[in-house]
């Protein structure tokens, strides 16, 4: 079986790669020059130059771009998915992307014949490289159960959650928490320090108590070390958080510990911190507080 794989990036490129070990033939396309579109030709993957001619040789193909416009571009633009779609073809959108997008393309697909799950995906490059990210889909289950094999050579909890768009709706809410988590840790540790407790034995208390997280586990070691060496870009959170933000709006929920996560990603972002890795965040209030975290 051939599988299409669109978006050849940070998380493309490890998810087409365990595609291409787990026994499929991948065709791949990047809308920019890569060298992993090289590295993916070596792994034995075909590539093409355009989304309609992954859509004319695939019968499965997945997605995984960095913007909402980038996926509209690549499922409605004029070279794209919809328009050059066939009868039964599944298309696998792994982007963080909000609800009404997802639905919105799946009615595109749906009259072509066409079928749309909403498939985002947590757990980052490591995850993605040791193929034990979480995969959450929205969509009919019928189809999810058709492409859960293929799924499930790149991730290790793949699970339906739902309709079409409910993919969607609990990776923007992971990504809300995500953040709020962040900007806690970050103003809890400045406080440590400013207050004149070393911030690595806080951390070595916090992480045994009721404070811990899966955030604080993963994110202040990288801090303490300096490393902000881009895994999930900053300026991405803050996209994804915004979405989160105008779901709540629409469904009249309140988003105060959102908006203070937000106000502080904006922070970072308007230093030009967008690009570094998302606990990059950190720097703005060390910087006004006069002391860093290491």
């Amino acid at each position: 079986m051939k599988i299409g794989f669109i978006g050849i990036g940070n998380m493309g490129e490890p998810m087409s790669t365990n595609l291409r070990r787990g026994g499929y033939e991948v065709v791949v396309h990047n809308r920019s020059p890569r060298p992993s579109i090289q590295r993916l030709i070596a792994e034995g993957a075909d590539m093409v130059f355009s989304a309609a001619e992954i859509a004319k040789k695939c019968d499965i193909v997945c997605t995984c771009v960095t913007l909402p416009k980038d996926t509209d571009d690549v499922y409605l633009g004029e070279n794209g998915l919809v328009h050059n779609a066939r009868k039964g073809q599944i298309f696998v959108e792994h982007s963080t992307i909000g609800p009404a997008q997802a639905r919105k393309i799946a009615q595109e697909c749906h009259e072509k014949g066409a079928v749309f799950l909403d498939a985002p995906v947590s757990g980052g490059v490591v995850g993605a490289t040791n193929a034990t990210l979480t995969i959450m889909v929205g969509g009919d289950n019928l189809h999810f159960e058709h492409v859960r094999p293929i799924l499930e050579k790149m991730g290790k909890n793949v699970m339906h959650v739902g309709g079409t768009g409910a993919g969607c709706i609990i990776k923007l809410i992971n990504q809300y928490i995500l953040a709020i988590n962040q900007a806690a840790l970050t103003e809890g540790f400045i406080l440590a320090k400013k207050s004149g407790v070393d911030p690595k034995v806080a951390f070595e208390v916090i992480k045994t108590s009721s404070g811990s997280s899966a955030t604080l586990t993963g994110t202040f070691p990288r801090i303490i070390a300096r490393d902000f060496q881009t895994r999930f870009a900053l300026k991405l959170l803050l996209k994804d958080v915004r979405l989160a933000m105008e779901l709540a709006d629409q469904q009249y929920v309140r988003s105060m510990a959102g908006t203070a996560a937000r106000k502080m990603l904006e922070e970072a972002d308007a230093q030009g911190l967008g690009d570094m890795d998302f606990p990059a965040m950190v720097m703005p209030l060390e910087k006004m507080t006069g002391v860093e975290l290491k």
